[in-house]
């Protein structure tokens, strides 16, 4: 828990900065596979699950290519409705831990499993940045509170089963953190220390 919040948020982390990280994927209106930024804080996270939707969306094999208005050159950029950016979202958002799965078997296994961070909200907990500051090393509630586990999923189709059934805490103000965790316990945590170049930085 301790590696695991120095290595997100680093050791200097303040209440302010870690409401800054109170948000969750979702979409802009326009276009409709835009990410929103609601503040300063999760863009590198934003910006590598962006990234994988726009590949998805234009590049992937099958994917739909913009149209090109042939009087203006404007390209014709499409809209979605809420469940294909959703299913867009998940779809990225597994090509990530894939990759972090992978890329975190410097040993030779050939694991495919994935461990994810889980939380459970309710009416005082609805806000996993706000527990990551009041449970902080060194203070009287340091170890993470129950509403916080962690949970190992076999394969590709046991983690699409899950992330559609937790796209409320994806989407809602604790999701960015949740997903970025599940990213560094699915990679593993030493092998993410490993692969940092400063391991003050975060």
């Amino acid at each position: 828990w301790k590696s695991i919040r120095s290595i997100v948020l680093g050791r200097q982390v303040t209440a302010e900065d870690l409401k800054r990280w109170s948000q969750g994927f979702t979409f802009c209106s326009s276009p409709s596979f835009g990410l929103r930024q609601s503040e300063g804080g999760p863009c590198g996270v934003l910006a590598a699950v962006q990234a994988e939707i726009i590949f998805n969306l234009f590049f992937a094999p099958g994917a739909t290519t913009p149209h090109a208005d042939a009087s203006t050159l404007e390209v014709q950029l499409p809209t979605l409705e809420k469940t294909d950016a959703e299913s867009l979202l998940v779809k990225s958002l597994i090509v990530i831990l894939t990759r972090a799965r992978d890329q975190g078997q410097h040993d030779g296994s050939t694991s495919s499993a994935f461990t994810l961070l889980d939380f459970v909200s309710g009416p005082e907990t609805d806000d996993l940045s706000s527990l990551l500051f009041t449970h902080a090393p060194g203070s009287a509630n340091e170890a993470p509170p129950g509403c916080i586990t962690t949970v190992t999923l076999a394969d590709e189709a046991a983690l699409l089963d899950h992330m559609y059934s937790h796209l409320p805490l994806l989407t809602g103000p604790s999701g960015v953190l949740c997903f970025l965790i599940s990213v560094v316990l699915t990679h593993g945590v030493q092998k993410t220390k490993d692969d940092m170049d400063d391991i003050e930085n975060t």
